[in-house]
């Protein structure tokens, strides 16, 4: 999200990019949505005010389909599948 996480060899950055671009790709896209916009707007306001957004954010991202399918992901002991239930949210696939 801005930062660098790793370094890597002469001629691998790329590839290093696109595996971590299909990481988040592959994501619960509105956690991570809602993580990046926090962070770019944390500078703004006071503390309070974060937090309120935080939580205005978190009542959104607990709700969607993809927050679902890790929570059940995890209690059925599985690799989450978070484009699947984007999909069958947008009512592009069966459940």
């Amino acid at each position: 999200m801005g930062i660098a996480t790793r370094a890597t060899a002469a001629g691998e950055a790329t590839a290093a990019a696109l595996e971590l671009a299909r990481t988040l790709a592959d994501g619960p896209t509105e956690a991570i949505q809602a993580t990046k916009r926090l962070a770019v707007i944390a500078g703004e306001g006071t503390i309070p005010e974060a937090l309120l957004r935080e939580r205005e954010a978190w009542k959104v991202v607990r709700q969607s389909a993809t927050t679902q399918e890790g929570l059940e992901a995890f209690t059925e002991k599985r690799t989450p599948d978070f484009r699947a239930a984007a999909r069958r949210a947008a009512g592009d696939q069966p459940a």
